[in-house]
């Protein structure tokens, strides 16, 4: 049996998402989650932006599945981000990370919100993405630290530049994995890092029941998201990040 440790000290997060995608019947529907989160939120989120997509024609926008859940508008505080669109809501939390302690509660309190502004009709698919960015200098030095190994003929890619993709399905949830060696990420204040990019994007589509059992079910993505990044660190990277297990 996998065992998880209860934190890291050095948390390699640089980015940590929820997503909700739904449908609805109603026009407008960023503007109506704007005015219905931002009373209630104005403490965490002070500064309101419209985003490119806000005067996007939304005609054109529903055509387009690579469109259609693009925010419109953006709530942003010190340490979170709240993206509303026609036909999706999304927190963000940015490093320094919160920690699913403080990020779950806000998820939820953010969830009943959209639930009781009574525009979703049908919720499509919610998900957890967390951006890691694992420090090294080489692409050789980027793969030592995940359990990862691929060759191409006779070269050995881990020692090359590197960006690969991969999906798999497990219980309900889609994983979307990917790895991306030699990446500069430049995060909110300024600050710079470089290494390997390890994404998960942890998705369930069609959630059976969702509102009625809202924090079981972001629980479950959240701890599946989670096994997948500590199967793949090695037992080195783990104790290098500085691993508590008590």
């Amino acid at each position: 049996m996998l065992k998880i440790p209860i934190r890291l000290t050095k948390d390699p997060i640089i980015e940590a998402v929820f997503e909700l995608r739904f449908r609805s019947k109603q026009p407008s529907v960023a503007d109506i989650l704007l005015g219905t989160l931002f009373t209630p939120f104005k403490d965490r989120f002070d500064k309101v932006e419209r985003l490119p997509f806000a005067d996007f024609p939304r005609q054109i926008q529903d055509l387009d599945p690579n469109l259609r859940y693009q925010p419109r508008l953006r709530l942003s505080g010190d340490r979170f981000q709240l993206a509303v669109g026609d036909q999706s809501v999304a927190l963000v939390s940015q490093k320094p990370y919160a920690g699913w302690g403080q990020f779950r509660p806000l998820i939820v309190d953010v969830l009943q919100h959209v639930k009781d502004s009574g525009v979703v009709d049908l919720v499509e698919r919610f998900g957890v993405r967390y951006l890691n960015l694992l420090e090294a200098k080489t692409p050789a030095e980027q793969f030592k630290m995940i359990r990862y190994d691929a060759k191409l003929a006779g070269y050995k890619l881990t020692e090359f530049l590197m960006n690969t993709k991969t999906e798999f399905v497990e219980s309900e949830f889609t994983n979307v994995v990917e790895l991306t060696s030699n990446t500069n990420a430049r995060i909110a204040d300024g600050s710079t890092f470089y290494g390997l990019l390890f994404s998960i994007d942890t998705i369930c589509k069609n959630p059976t029941d969702f509102w009625n059992d809202v924090e079981r079910h972001i629980n479950k993505a959240h701890d599946q998201e989670k096994k997948i990044f500590f199967e793949t660190l090695t037992p080195e990277a783990i104790a290098q990040f500085g691993a508590v297990w008590s």
